[in-house]
């Protein structure tokens, strides 16, 4: 088989933003039968994907508090109240 992307890709694109509500994330994967979007910045250019395995993995997490700075840093490691890329506990 020697198709390339431009025959099998969806040429009319549905994007998030990196404000969309997560619920209408879901709505707009549902309604549109797609299992993954590319989330634009304010001038269309690319940010991220957001596919269903990460909508299902947020949904499996507790919310965060609150916190400020990247959200790198303030995810937590699964089984743990550490956040992710925090230095390590002096002894």
């Amino acid at each position: 088989m020697h198709s390339t992307v431009a025959s099998v890709m969806t040429t009319k694109v549905i994007a998030a933003t990196p404000s969309t509500p997560f619920h209408e994330l879901v709505e707009l994967l549902r309604r549109h039968r797609i299992s993954a979007l590319p989330v634009v910045d304010g001038h269309g250019r690319l940010a991220g994907i957001v596919s269903e395995a990460d909508l299902l993995v947020k949904a499996s997490y507790p919310p965060a508090p609150p916190t400020r700075g990247c959200w790198r840093r303030c995810a937590t490691t699964p089984g743990s109240s550490r956040p992710t890329g925090a230095r390590p506990e002096r002894s």
